[in-house]
């Protein structure tokens, strides 16, 4: 009696000892979290102008901008994991103001510049709580929107001629990027983000208008040359996430 006692005694204690180990397994599994991030942006970029008879032009940028996504984040037993965003920003605006003169004439040019655009990111985490470290790359489909001014004052025996053109223009191109920072869990739903963003655009703008008014009704004689792709972008992000744990 006493040995069938411990057999049954010892196949209880082997059972809930299994049912344990089963229990601990389904406490770890894979799981997707979706997540919204808003974040404002300090945005250095590489705009530049036209120079206008070899004067150089004047530009006075504003860095303020911010930044909106929605994205999925993969999370695992292990410390590692990966994600997905895509979001919208706007990087700030640079303006500008130029005046050249010529033989029979000056030119002057006034624009304001605005960069925002669309990107798509994807990368890994390394998670050690309450902290998250990420790497992300991608492209950004980057738009430069240009509103401006042409001014054209000819002068001929005496009398002055003034042609009027306004600029307005919008030139997108897609670029490579990459984002690196970390999150700061304040609770099981919202973190802190602080993140480094870099877009790889054009660093060798050249603009330049050279040439003379030919008469004072027409600029046949002005020539005009830029390389319009869309500058390159630092920026420095900061800003909270949502996750929909």
């Amino acid at each position: 009696m006493k040995k069938k006692q411990l057999f049954i005694c010892v196949m209880g204690i082997l059972a809930n000892s299994a049912y344990a180990g089963t229990m601990g397994d389904v406490a770890v599994k894979d799981y997707f979290i979706p997540f919204v991030v808003g974040e404002a942006a300090v945005t250095w970029n590489t705009t530049e102008s036209v120079s206008i008879f070899g004067n150089p032009p004047s530009l006075d940028k504003q860095l303020w901008g911010g930044r909106g996504a929605v994205g999925i984040a993969h999370s695992s037993p292990n410390r590692f994991g990966y994600t997905a965003e895509i979001g919208w920003g706007y990087y700030g605006s640079t303006s500008s103001s130029n005046s050249g003169t010529s033989t029979g004439g000056t030119l002057t040019i006034s624009n304001d510049s605005y960069l925002y655009g669309f990107d798509l990111l994807a990368g890994v985490t390394y998670n050690f709580d309450p902290f998250q470290l990420y790497l992300k790359g991608g492209a950004m489909a980057e738009n430069r929107r240009t509103k401006g001014l042409a001014v054209f004052n000819n002068v001929n025996n005496g009398k002055s001629y003034v042609s009027t053109n306004t600029i307005n223009a919008i030139a997108t191109n897609v670029l490579p990027e990459i984002k690196v920072g970390g999150l700061y869990s304040l609770n099981e739903h919202i973190s802190l983000t602080l993140a480094y963003m870099h877009v790889f655009g054009n660093n060798d703008f050249a603009a330049t208008v050279s040439g003379a008014f030919s008469n004072p009704s027409a600029t046949t004689s002005i020539s005009s040359v830029a390389n319009t792709q869309n500058p390159s972008l630092d920026s420095l992000l900061f800003g909270l996430v949502y996750q929909f744990a």
